[in-house]
């Protein structure tokens, strides 16, 4: 066995040929350990100090195959007697250096691969150089992740403990930085363990005080706000293995863990659990012959996470699991060899002081606290113009506990104001497709009788002049007609259409003695009255219009111009008789004008676990007449701040 000793910057400072008591103890997923001692005289004990590297080789050939890791010096005890004088080292495998970095408060990631939260995880390490690289990843899953004041290599650590399936740690400490590796388990046998030759002795262990066959799941929260997989589980709290049941009767365990966050990753845990404890826990201890260092053959070479077929007489062939190899005083006794073989019953991530940590972690996070959440809005609407709310549900909340809609309906209410405005062109052109005729008859009842009288108060008198010479006036013209001379009687009608003849013998026409100068007449009108009576008889009056196709052109501008403004409230009369209310699309079967209370849970649109999607929601009202609408959401949520500063 060779041990070399390594300073802070990987450099080669020593070789311990004096080391002695030498061993190791390796076990699957966990922090290995090695031990050595040292006389105490021994000058080499200088450059022995604390958290510098140790590296442990099986032979001096220095090949892969007999590489045994890489270790930092941890404590140191130093031993002084009678009988001896030595000073004995305890290592912890350079996997714990990733424990010296914090994440302090709050680190979370979701819908990354196995792979990439790993990378975020190893990128956190802060120092002047970094340590380790992530190199094989052979699992892909999409967790969320949240890690709240842990230090690294815990929460790497914790990154595949949702699988389903067997999973193994693995590194290269041969180059740096560092490689960590996350890979399958083998399924095959590589070595063997054969009673009578190699294997010495074994110890069968039969645990069945951690048999499990029912598991019910807890995670992050409070009370009812506490988080379990009821939702995505068929209804169910628990996973349980009925075969486990009927064979060794029900047996229940509650797996409480609050840093889990994610109902599938809770369950999925539950499930590798229940896979692990639904059956006595059974571990071979097993006593070997390491005859490696006399045939070099690799079916007689054991290391740690690798299959080991078995055969014995009692038990038969089995193959197992190596889950820890471990050698003590390699010096004195380097063909010994002790394993544990079968489950893993412990890794780093379940034992004591794993749920110690858990505990302190509890105590520094901040599960939360239950909040009343008032969503209120105002508004006008119509049947054209709804309402629409927009509530927005954040992702700090945890749980969702109730969202009661309440709606109150008052009298629709408008303002009104002028504003200036700009001058306007407004032009319109109408046309008719053809002509119009109108006609419309009127009639009246009977005839109408219409009289009028007019008088004067007295005669009037008219002269007039001539502005001619002298004339005469023929009188009367001769008629041989004889006879007295007298007047011919003849109807009135006569005197309007001739003029009065006068019936004389012997004598020619007459006319006046002598002509007239220049003169005048004048003519008496005697005082007197006039009667009209004018009769109207029954009759009707035809009206025919004709219009012929034609268009009308309107060009009108509006000038810039301002209004007044009119200050008050104006109220609607009327009150609408129903809503049509909507969440996320879905008619509610309220539609009441006002109402308290109402669950929209269920209107609410959900995520494939049927839980209330977060984000924005959307609520529309619309009532069948003008209205004034107060609409009222009250959510009672679970909430956990990890967003944002101390302000």
């Amino acid at each position: 066995m060779i041990i070399k000793v390594l300073s802070l910057e990987r450099e080669y400072v020593a070789v311990l040929e004096n080391a002695y008591n030498i061993g190791y103890d390796k076990k699957t997923n966990s922090i290995w350990s090695a031990n050595f001692k040292l006389p105490l005289d021994d000058e080499k004990n200088e450059q022995v100090q604390h958290f510098r590297f140790v590296e442990l080789w099986e032979t001096e050939d220095e090949r892969d195959e007999d590489y045994i890791g890489l270790f930092q010096i941890m404590p140191k005890e130093t031993n002084v007697n009678t009988q001896n004088e030595e000073i004995s080292y305890e290592c912890r495998h350079v996997l714990r250096t990733l424990m010296g970095k914090s994440l302090f408060k709050l680190h979370q990631s979701d819908g990354h691969t196995t792979k990439e939260n790993l990378e975020w995880l190893l990128s956190k390490q802060d120092y002047d150089e970094t340590y380790w690289t992530l190199g094989q990843c052979e699992f892909t899953r999409y967790f969320s992740y949240a890690f709240e004041n842990e230090n690294l290599l815990n929460a790497i650590l914790s990154i595949p403990r949702p699988f389903d399936e067997q999973y193994r740690w693995t590194w290269n400490t041969r180059v740096f930085p560092w490689v960590l590796n996350l890979v399958k388990v083998p399924a095959e046998p590589v070595c063997r363990l054969t009673e009578g030759h190699n294997l010495v002795g074994f110890k069968i262990e039969e645990n069945p005080n951690d048999l499990f066959n029912r598991i019910y799941g807890l995670g992050s929260g409070e009370g009812v706000n506490q988080l379990d997989v009821t939702k995505i589980n068929d209804g169910k709290p628990y996973v349980e293995n009925q075969q486990s049941i009927d064979r060794y009767g029900l047996q229940e365990y509650i797996f409480a863990d609050k840093r889990f966050t994610v109902k599938n990753n809770l369950l999925e845990t539950m499930k590798t659990m229940l896979n692990k404890f639904s059956r006595p826990l059974v571990s071979w201890e097993c006593t070997a012959a390491y005859l490696y260092q006399l045939t070099g053959e690799s079916i007689d070479k054991f290391r740690e996470g690798e299959i080991v077929r078995v055969y014995t007489e009692q038990f038969g062939t089995v193959d197992l699991r190596i889950v820890r190899e471990k050698r003590q005083n390699i010096g004195e006794n380097p063909g010994d060899i002790e394993l544990e073989l079968g489950d893993v019953q412990e890794d780093l991530g379940t034992t004591a002081t794993d749920v110690e940590r858990r505990q302190q972690i509890n105590e520094l996070w901040s599960q939360g606290a239950t909040n009343v959440i008032p969503y209120i809005f105002i508004a006008e609407a119509d049947q054209d113009n709804p309402i629409v709310f927009d509530p927005f549900f954040d992702d700090d909340f945890v749980h969702i506990n109730t969202a009661e809609l309440s709606i109150k309906t008052t009298k629709f209410r408008a303002t009104s104001k002028a504003n200036e405005s700009i001058p306007q062109h407004v032009s319109s052109s109408t046309s008719s497709a053809g002509g119009a005729y109108v006609s419309s008859a009127t009639s009246s009842a009977g005839g109408a009788s219409v009289q009028s009288a007019t008088s004067q108060a007295a005669g009037q008198s008219t002269q007039t002049s001539s502005a001619n010479g002298s004339h005469r006036h023929r009188m009367f013209v001769r008629n041989d007609i004889t006879g007295p001379i007298g007047y011919e009687p003849r109807p009135y009608a006569a005197y309007q259409q001739a003029a009065v003849q006068l019936n004389v013998s012997s004598f020619n026409d007459l006319y006046t003695e002598q002509a007239a100068d220049n003169h005048t007449h004048s003519v008496t009108t005697p005082a007197h009255t006039h009667n009209v009576s004018i009769n109207i008889p029954d009759h009707t009056h035809n009206v025919s219009i004709n219009i012929p196709a034609h268009t009308h052109d309107v060009s009108i501008t509006i000038p810039g111009h301002t209004h007044d403004i009119i200050y008050g409230i104006f109220e609607y009369s009327n009150l609408p008789s129903n809503l049509d209310i909507r969440v996320d699309g879905k008619k509610i079967t309220e539609t009441s004008t006002n109402f308290e209370r109402f669950n929209i849970i269920p209107y609410l649109d959900q995520t494939p676990e049927e839980n209330v999607a977060r984000g924005n929601h959307t609520i529309e009202i619309r009532p069948n007449d003008l209205a004034r609408v107060q609409v009222t959401l009250i959510l009672r949520v679970f909430i956990r701040s990890n967003l944002g500063g101390e302000f």
